[in-house]
């Protein structure tokens, strides 16, 4: 009863009020009886076919560990980096002077002993690092820019690197962490394989429960 109240509570809802609730009732030729009567059967079905699929499309724990184990491409994590740099664009700037701009503030750092984090707060143009000292957290090569990924991914860690150029514009980059490519471990991926196994032998389940049903069936097509 509270499913079917919950079903019915579901319809009411899409519209603005029980009295144009009433009025779609009443254009399909229902009422709230008859609309009752008609979600207590669609429940039963779907509550039939989930007693008849459910056991079959459970999965242990053994069987998603041998998945992973057959699928040895599964998983895999790529590099991922994280960097912190002081970029100067070349948006509406002469280009001749970011570049000479560029190559005083890794002066300052590789020669004077200035730190990249406090240069990139002053004057990187990139509003959303300059805030954290230059930091990009973390990322992988399908969220920056080849040629940008590509520079930061030669370093090594802690290296700072000479000014370098970019589509965006210069850039003097510290790689501070580096996670390299890995595959994840069962455990990482056990509730994951386990929804995939699950939901392909759901499928599979249905799929020749209604074979099954159509086999049964007594079809008769009566003429006028």
């Amino acid at each position: 009863p509270e499913e079917l109240d919950a079903a019915v509570a579901r319809c009411r809802s899409q519209y603005v009020n029980d009295a144009t609730f009433t009025d779609r009732l009443e254009a399909q030729g229902l009422d709230e009886e008859r609309l009752r009567s008609w979600l207590r059967s669609r429940l039963a079905q779907a509550k039939w076919i989930e007693e008849r699929v459910a056991e079959a499309s459970s999965v242990k724990e053994e069987e998603a560990r041998a998945w992973y184990e057959e699928s040895p491409d599964a998983g895999i994590v790529p590099e991922v980096l994280r960097a912190r740099h002081l970029f100067l664009t070349l948006d509406d700037k002469d280009a001749e002077s970011v570049e000479a701009a560029i190559r005083e503030h890794h002066a300052a750092i590789a020669i004077g002993g200035d730190s990249l984090m406090d240069r990139a707060t002053e004057y990187s143009d990139d509003e959303r690092s300059s805030k954290n000292g230059g930091d990009l957290g973390y990322f992988t090569k399908f969220r920056m820019p080849a040629d940008f990924y590509e520079a930061v991914a030669a370093l090594e860690k802690g290296e700072t690197s000479q000014p370098f150029k970019t589509k965006l514009g210069w850039h003097i980059a510290e790689l501070t962490e580096r996670r390299e490519k890995r595959r994840a471990s069962f455990e990482e991926m056990e509730e994951e394989i386990t929804a995939l196994l699950e939901n392909n032998r759901r499928t599979e389940s249905v799929d020749q429960l209604v074979r099954q049903m159509r086999k049964m069936a007594n079809v008769r097509i009566l003429k006028n």
